[in-house]
């Protein structure tokens, strides 16, 4: 998905996600729980592109990070999912 396409889903989303009759503290922690929630499913894909044996060039480039830094923060989670596939 390009930046532009991300930035109008976001445009359409945000008031749908985050009622403006929140505070903003309200519509803050009602983000911040979004972003978690998005974190979770983001690591359940990279898990899974693993254990396709999707590279981390590939995924970190899907992710919009650096390699390094892919591997950093999702590299433990994914190697723990594939060794329990492993032990299955």
């Amino acid at each position: 998905m390009t930046q532009t396409r991300l930035d109008e889903l976001l445009r359409v989303a945000a008031p749908l996600l985050v009622p403006v009759q929140l505070t903003p503290l309200e519509r803050l922690a009602l983000l911040v729980q979004l972003r978690d929630e998005l974190d979770q499913h983001i690591t359940r894909e990279v898990v899974d592109a693993r254990r396709h044996h999707t590279t981390w060039a590939f995924l970190a480039k899907a992710l919009g990070m650096k390699l390094t830094t892919a591997q950093k923060r999702y590299g433990s989670a994914a190697a723990v999912a594939i060794a329990r596939q492993v032990r299955s």
